[in-house]
């Protein structure tokens, strides 16, 4: 008897450490590289519409109630084979990332506890044969304007970014000699921060400073190195 409880609470134990090992192993695994991206996770207080931020496509979801053991998202183009984590901010905001996908149209549904939901903040659905309706995402081509800015129009440039209301946000770069306070975004709509600049031709590097920090253009996936050294973002006046 006492031989069968020693192997009964070894073999709880083994598999208590190799789960946690599984874990650690997976959490371990899962890192945002991009300062830029890490921010806007981070900020988000409510679930968006599919965006893109650079290579990653980005889906996002608020649970229906306030504990839930278990979110996922599942997609068409895998024929809802698999069910894939989604991960939590600290506001409780589910989040995805999918690196820019091959595929033109996504379909995909969201895992609530076991129960497939359409994506809530996504207007675009279809109906497959099942009579089952999913959430439908047409990924745009990376030179859609509305997906990268700055957005240019002969020489003029119009910056944007979302961000948390409130914030406070300014653009550094090329064409102000990298001074910290000269331009400060306009919050024009909720979250959504605008700046309209008039450049001649060049190439130009830039980055924003919202509350302090140093940020990327999280919607321009074009990027270099400043003469200081620093990871800037770029654009090009033709």
């Amino acid at each position: 008897m006492k031989n069968l409880k020693y192997i009964l609470f070894t073999t709880l134990f083994l598999f208590s450490v190799l789960s946690l090992w599984s874990a650690e192993k997976e959490k371990n695994e899962f890192a945002i590289t991009s300062f830029s991206l890490h921010l806007r996770i981070t900020e988000m207080t409510d679930s968006e519409q599919p965006f893109i931020v650079g290579n990653d496509l980005i889906f996002t979801y608020k649970p229906s109630k306030k504990f839930v053991r278990h979110v996922g998202i599942s997609f068409g183009n895998e024929n809802f084979s698999e069910v894939h984590n989604m991960y939590k901010n600290e506001h409780g905001i589910y989040f995805f990332i999918y690196e820019f996908p091959k595929d033109k149209i996504i379909n995909y549904k969201f895992v609530e506890d076991g129960v497939w939901i359409s994506d809530a903040k996504n207007s675009k659905s279809v109906t497959d044969k099942n009579f089952i309706s999913l959430s439908v995402f047409e990924v745009p081509d990376k030179n859609i304007k509305e997906h990268i800015t700055p957005i240019i129009s002969d020489r003029n440039v119009t910056f944007r970014i979302k961000s948390t209301p409130g914030n406070s946000i300014y653009l550094t770069g090329d064409f102000n000699s990298w001074n910290p306070f000269l331009y400060k975004l306009e919050e024009r709509e909720e979250g959504i921060y605008y700046l309209d600049l008039k450049l001649p031709k060049g190439k130009y590097g830039y980055y924003y400073i919202i509350n302090g920090n140093r940020v990327l253009d999280f919607e321009n996936p074009e990027t270099g190195i400043s003469q200081l050294g620093e990871k800037v973002s770029l654009f090009v006046i033709k």
